[in-house]
C-alpha cells in the first residue's frame, strides 16, 4: 500500500508537465496553459508574489515596476515546471510579449 502511494504521489509530479508538453507541441502558449490551469485565489498568489519579489527603487518607471512583476510571474511558473527561467524562455516563440499578457491576464482576472 505503501508503494502505490509513493507512486501515485510521483505521477501526480509529472501531470502538470505532461500537460504542457502536450499544450507545446500543440503549438499554445505554455504561459496560457499554465495560468488556464489556475483558480483565482491561486493567480491572487502568483500576483503576490511577484510583488513582494521586486526590487524596489524610488526612481523606478512604470515600465519597470510591470516588467518586474512579469519576470516574477516568469519565474514562478518556470519553478512550477521544473524548469530555469532561461530553459522556459527558449520554450517560448516571443517571450518578453508571452510574460507580459499573462501578467495583464493575471490582473484582469484578479480584479
Amino acid at each position: 500500500m505503501g508503494e502505490k502511494r509513493v507512486l501515485l504521489r510521483f505521477l501526480k509530479g509529472f501531470e502538470d508537465k505532461i500537460s504542457f508538453l502536450v499544450a507545446m507541441s500543440s503549438g499554445q502558449n505554455i504561459f496560457e496553459t499554465w495560468l488556464q490551469g489556475k483558480q483565482v485565489s491561486e493567480r491572487q498568489s502568483i500576483l503576490q508574489n511577484a510583488s513582494n519579489n521586486m526590487v524596489h527603487v524610488d526612481a523606478l518607471s512604470m515600465k519597470g515596476i510591470i516588467e518586474q512583476l512579469a519576470a516574477g510571474v516568469v519565474s514562478q511558473c518556470a519553478d512550477e515546471l521544473g524548469l530555469t527561467v532561461m530553459e522556459l524562455n527558449q520554450l517560448l516563440k516571443t517571450p518578453r510579449k508571452d510574460a507580459l499578457s499573462s501578467l495583464i491576464t493575471i490582473v484582469e482576472c484578479v480584479e
